[in-house]
């Protein structure tokens, strides 16, 4: 089978696994028999691995997405579909979704930075505008930074030393600020500061 399985016992020790689950997590099959769920759970994890577990021994399923340690040192996304086999024994079925919760991740940052420089971009910028367009935040100040002759330089080194230039100004730009400041990349050359202290 592609996905791991596991058996478990009532105290959440891994009591069999097959070749995938080998595969998955990077350790033997002998090595994983001498864990337990607590063991290979990251700790960020591990409250809802537990909680997972609960739910688990109390209705008979469970089913939910955690962060395992693999063999190498890295954390890595697994989904979890588990059922009751007997009153002490487990089962459940693992795949690794590491890529998925990446591109999921990615797709959610990218919404609201710009893709080039990591900033901030102009959604964000303007969600910002309306959520301190209160008065409690007044005054509020605002830089608008305009990259002058960006086109001219594009065009006589290339795109790429462009971009490269567009990324050391906006490292230029955010080192200059405060941690609290919201600095974003608007447009080809436009870069803003909203100080909302």
């Amino acid at each position: 089978a592609p996905d791991g399985v596991f058996i478990v016992d009532e105290t959440g020790s891994y009591i069999d696994v097959n070749n995938a689950a080998t595969k998955i997590t990077g350790y033997s099959r002998e090595e994983l028999l001498k864990m337990s769920i607590k063991d290979i759970t990251t700790e960020n994890s591990l409250r809802d691995a537990q909680e997972i577990f609960r739910k688990l021994v109390n209705t008979g399923f469970a089913n939910g997405m955690v962060q395992y340690k693999h063999k190498n040192g890295s954390s890595r996304w697994w989904s979890i579909d588990a059922v009751r086999l007997s009153d002490l024994h487990y089962l459940g079925f693992t795949s690794d979704i590491t890529e998925k919760k990446k591109a999921e991740e990615d797709l959610i940052f990218y919404s609201y930075h710009d893709y080039l420089t990591g900033l901030y971009n102009r959604r964000f910028f303007e969600d910002k505008l309306k959520e301190f367009d209160i008065e409690k935040y007044f005054p509020l100040s605002i830089i608008v930074i305009d990259i002058n002759g960006l086109k001219l330089f594009n065009d006589s080194f290339g795109h790429d030393i462009g971009d490269q230039l567009l990324k050391t100004i906006a490292d230029k730009i955010t080192k200059g600020c405060r941690a609290y400041d919201i600095v974003s990349r608007i447009g080809g050359d436009e870069f803003t500061v909203i100080l909302a202290r």
